[in-house]
């Protein structure tokens, strides 16, 4: 019950804390063994946009931290931990959409 109530606890910390940044959510991918070329090239536009995204959601929350050094407010360790935890996470799933859809254009291409 500690756990669980800690781990909302932090949530809510985070959601608070990181307010200013807006995580962009990942963007549906076209199946390369069924899409046609322009679903294809739209998928590249949405995920080019989704990088764009994340990367500025990753200098705000840098940004955010430096302001709260900046100003004196230095984060606990649990909200610098989640912040961390954040843009680590945004960095691994734009990596994660890329990749995937890396393998539907290699399945579209295979297809031509």
């Amino acid at each position: 019950m500690k756990t669980l109530f800690g781990s909302l606890l932090a949530l809510c910390m985070t959601t608070a804390v990181f307010a200013e940044c807006q995580r962009p959510s990942a963007p549906a991918l076209p199946e390369g063994a069924s899409a046609d070329m322009p679903a294809m090239v739209e998928g590249q536009a949405a995920v080019k946009a989704f990088v764009a995204d994340g990367n500025a959601y990753l200098e705000c929350l840098q940004a955010e931290a430096a302001a709260l050094k900046e100003a004196g407010k230095g984060e606990d360790e649990e909200a610098a931990a989640a912040r961390l935890a954040s843009y680590n996470g945004m960095v691994d799933e734009m990596n994660a959409v890329a990749g995937q859809f890396n393998a539907e254009i290699k399945v579209f291409k295979a297809r031509q």
